[in-house]
Order: C-alpha cells, then sequence, then structure tokens
C-alpha cells in the first residue's frame, strides 16, 4: 500500500509526453488542412475569373488581371510556402483542345519553426530505412480546369 502513492506520479509522466505529442500533432495537421483549403479556394476562384475573361482580353493581356487579384494573398497559418508572384508555383494556362483553363499551385511544406514536422521526417527515415526526405510528401500540388466561357480561338 505504501508504493501505490508514487505510482499515480510515475504513470503520469509517462503518459504526459505521448498525450503532448498527440495534442501539438493535432494541432499542426490542423494548420496543414487550414492552409490547403485557403490555397484550394484560391485555386478556384482563380480558374472562375479565367474562364470568364474575354477573347479580347485574353488576346492582349493574358490573364494578368486575375494574377493581380491574388498577387498580395497570403496563407492564414503559412504551414506552406507559396508566393504567387512565382510562375512556378501559381500558374494560368488556356488549353486549346478542350477549351478549359488550367490552374496550378504548389506549395513546400514550411519545415522552419515547426519542430513537429523534424520529429515525423527523421521517424520516417528511421522507418524506412532511407534517407530521403519524408517531408516531401506533403509539399501541395492542386490542379483544377474550367471550361473557358469566352475565349475563342
Amino acid at each position: 500500500m505504501k508504493f501505490q502513492k508514487g505510482q499515480a506520479i510515475v504513470e503520469f509522466a509517462l503518459i504526459l509526453p505521448l498525450f503532448l505529442f498527440i495534442v501539438f500533432a493535432i494541432f499542426y495537421v490542423c494548420s496543414i488542412f487550414a492552409d490547403y483549403l485557403y490555397l484550394s479556394t484560391i485555386v478556384r476562384n482563380t480558374a472562375r475569373e479565367a474562364s470568364v475573361i474575354s477573347t479580347e482580353e485574353y488576346k492582349q493581356h493574358k490573364y494578368e488581371s486575375v494574377y493581380t487579384h491574388f498577387k498580395d494573398a497570403e496563407l492564414p497559418v503559412k504551414s506552406y510556402d507559396w508566393n504567387p508572384s512565382d510562375s512556378k508555383q501559381f500558374s494560368i494556362k488556356y488549353i486549346k483542345e478542350s477549351q478549359n483553363v488550367e490552374v496550378n499551385v504548389s506549395a513546400k511544406l514550411n519545415s522552419n519553426g515547426l519542430g513537429i514536422f523534424d520529429v515525423v521526417n527523421n521517424l520516417g527515415k528511421i522507418i524506412s530505412n532511407d534517407n530521403s526526405d519524408t517531408m516531401d510528401k506533403f509539399d501541395l500540388k492542386i490542379k483544377y480546369e474550367m471550361h473557358s466561357e469566352n475565349i475563342q480561338e
């Protein structure tokens, strides 16, 4: 009976780190999902705006007016590195064959300051027995196509 008083504190000390890890993991996964939802909304809105551009405006300016709407967009949580001014990370193009507008967004996971991702990356390297970067699996590539209503070439 004497030793049961210390048993609760030992159990608490063993369970607390695991509990905190799970709580912080949920927080980080939710922050990733918030940025994903924001980016997918931008892609969908961009595709919609680009699909209603007139033929004359398209021939003169391509999609510059659409780009200007989102050039200052910032992610709410910033768990991803994304620059809307970079054509490799944010692009709009017209596909002649299908008469569709295609919008592509790609963003890399921002692992700076997010210690849980370093833990996941290191665990992935240990489990898979290779030195590749596990965090690349969390990078976003969002593609959205919408039929262009006005552009006729």
